[in-house]
């Protein structure tokens, strides 16, 4: 019906408006997302390219409002993919996004000058990756990937694809994807990759870009328990941490020394005590209790 329709007056606006709604209600099960995003997969040229069409000359204050923003929208388009995840200080996040998505790279590739093939290429040349890999079960996909040499936008498109492949296929006892069990890297690193791409850019999008690196950077030793903060959940910040010794040594190292003296504190609760001479005898509980923290 949408596509039948003339698009001549406001009464079509009415009509389509409701039928969009529909669609946006209805909800696809298997990609969980609703049959408008579903419809409207657009990619950001195309959508500057309409929001032209539709506030292009307007006059006043309004009109240079509105054209400042298109012009931003216009220049971080090709980070499109990577800003959500740089202003919530997940650099992990933003690296993982992109590079299961050949467009993205190849657009990124465009706007830095060819510093996303070399991006990927140093990603792919990590002792730590290469580490990774070797405890994994025996993957084509990954194996093809170590063999690319990441020289050109022909490597990112074929790289793209198979880094899709592995998002979408789930491993069923860890309850994440392939591409998650590779790419584990610690902060610094990917903040270092992301310098290594965005670093030195020009203009709005150069700006923009480098603000956002500098906040991944300062929150990286925040990074395990900023989600759980954001969800208000304090108790599932705790857990998240303690049972990472990497994240508590990043922790204690910007906090001075407090994230030692949080956890004698945790250790020392009498609550905690008491939850543990309600438990089975466990031979780490113990252990864990007895340190001097």
């Amino acid at each position: 019906e949408l596509f039948r329709m003339q698009w001549r007056s406001v009464g079509d606006l009415e009509v389509g408006g409701e039928l969009m709604q529909k669609l946006h209600s209805s909800v696809n099960l298997e990609s969980g997302r609703s049959q408008l995003e579903e419809l409207l997969q657009l990619d950001v040229p195309t959508c500057v390219s309409l929001l032209k069409k539709l506030c292009g000359g307007l006059p006043g204050i309004a009109g240079s409002l509105v054209s400042k923003a298109l012009a931003l929208c216009e220049s971080v388009a090709p980070f499109s993919v990577i800003m959500p995840y740089l202003k919530a200080g997940d650099c992990v996040g933003a690296i993982r996004s992109v590079v299961c998505d050949a467009q993205a790279m190849v657009q990124l590739d465009s706007a830095t000058k060819g510093k996303m093939v070399g991006m990927v290429g140093m990603l792919f040349s990590l002792p730590a990756l290469a580490a990774i890999k070797a405890k994994m079960p025996e993957c084509e996909e990954i194996e093809e990937l170590f063999r690319m040499q990441w020289r050109s936008v022909g490597d990112l498109e074929v790289g793209g694809e198979l880094m899709q492949k592995l998002h979408s296929s789930v491993n069923l006892e860890s309850g994440r994807s392939q591409l998650e069990e590779l790419l584990q890297l610690d902060v610094p690193t990917c903040v270092s990759l992301l310098k290594k791409l965005c670093g030195g850019l020009p203009g709005i999008a150069g700006s923009l870009v480098s603000k956002a690196l500098a906040l991944c950077e300062s929150v990286a030793p925040f990074s395990v328990i900023m989600p759980y903060l954001k969800a208000g959940d304090c108790v599932g910040a705790i857990r998240s941490v303690v049972c990472d010794a990497q994240a508590m040594v990043q922790l204690d190292s910007a906090t001075k020394g407090k994230m030692v003296g949080m956890v004698g504190m945790l250790f020392s609760l009498p609550a905690l005590a008491a939850i543990k001479a309600k438990m089975p005898e466990c031979e780490e509980i113990e252990e864990l209790f007895r340190m001097q923290w």
